[in-house]
């Protein structure tokens, strides 16, 4: 959820960041987002899906 203010298209463009940034984790399979909502209504708000590889092909990560 953004600002009330933010319009549709700068919305849009900070959830294709956040599916950028999604899509960099090597356990993350598909990232698929939805801008707006409710008829076009709220435009301040977004959906991410994320779907993760199965658990045999997700890197364990190494403690530090």
């Amino acid at each position: 959820m953004a600002d009330q203010a933010i319009s549709f298209q700068e919305m849009q463009q900070k959830i294709k960041r956040l599916a950028v940034i999604a899509k960099q984790d090597p356990g993350v399979d598909t990232v698929l987002t939805f801008t707006g909502g409710g008829g076009g209504t709220t435009t301040n708000t977004g959906r991410v899906f994320i779907a993760l590889k199965p658990l045999a092909e997700r890197a364990v990560p190494t403690p530090r």
